[in-house]
């Protein structure tokens, strides 16, 4: 039983090298990628944002009932 502890307690350890070493590998590569890609990339042009109508303007073009007409609310009296 003994050996056997040991036995797995040595193969634990030679995955666990293996596993780091392969991992510090990965990293080398993906060092390498990211030293070949352009300094930086010219953005696109694009249009202004158009202005946003306020809410005020369409708040002040209909008075409550036309608002209630549009929408065919009745008023409770």
């Amino acid at each position: 039983m003994k050996n056997t502890k040991n036995i797995f307690a040595a193969a634990l350890m030679a995955m666990t090298v293996v596993t780091f070493a392969n991992a510090a590998d990965e990293k080398a590569k993906t060092a390498v990628v990211v030293n070949t890609l352009p300094a930086n990339v010219p953005a696109l042009e694009t249009p202004a944002p158009q202005v946003a109508k306020n809410t005020t303007e369409i708040n002040n073009k209909y008075n409550a009932n036309q608002k209630a007409a549009i929408v065919e609310l009745t008023f409770k009296k």
